[in-house]
């Protein structure tokens, strides 16, 4: 499913998920938002989520409360 967030004008499509995070024992330790932005027009993709703190360092229980989160964060900005 693609967003479109303000920020950018609606000018890109992105995709928003959740990636496992698990300890040195392999153990699911929680879920880390990930967004991706792709450009309307087709090209290269590229993973905007590191590029913000506030969101790179989050992780959360479940997988819907870390895409929730990254959709809220760029909403707002």
């Amino acid at each position: 499913m693609a967003h479109f967030f303000n920020y950018d004008k609606g000018e890109n499509r992105h995709r928003i998920y959740g990636f496992e995070v698990k300890n040195e024992n392999d153990e699911l330790v929680g879920y880390r938002p990930v967004v991706q932005r792709y450009p309307k027009n087709g090209g290269i993709s590229e993973q905007i989520s590191d590029q913000y703190p506030l969101l790179k360092w989050k992780i959360f229980s479940t997988e819907k409360l870390a895409r929730d989160f990254a959709i809220e964060f760029f909403g707002s900005l």
